[in-house]
């Protein structure tokens, strides 16, 4: 009797771990969005979703920029240009450009 308790003890801690990878002080998860670059300013770019709601996110040094052949520059991102972006909010309640993944010419 004594050892299917244990087994019960060692599964609900297992259980209770995998379910706490979460951190509670991290409120949301990075998040994709697909659309279209409204305007590009100094650290900031601004992406039209289909929706039509527009995005504002921040660029910093440690945004990748992917285009068709690899990395990229920052001068890729242009007014028209559809775009992938990953995005990480952050505490403050912006979201950060960590990935963008440009299409078109």
């Amino acid at each position: 009797m004594i050892r299917p308790l244990v087994l019960i003890g060692v599964a609900s801690t297992i259980l209770l771990t995998a379910c706490a990878h979460h951190p509670a002080s991290v409120p949301y998860a990075p998040w994709e969005l697909r659309g279209t670059i409204v305007s590009v300013h100094d650290d900031q770019v601004r992406v039209r979703h289909k929706s039509g709601q527009v995005v504002d996110l921040l660029l910093d040094d440690q945004t990748a920029i992917i285009g068709s052949e690899g990395k990229a520059k920052l001068s890729m991102l242009t007014h028209g240009r559809r775009v992938i972006i990953k995005v990480e909010p952050l505490a403050d309640g912006r979201g950060r450009a960590a990935r963008v993944q440009v299409f078109g010419t």
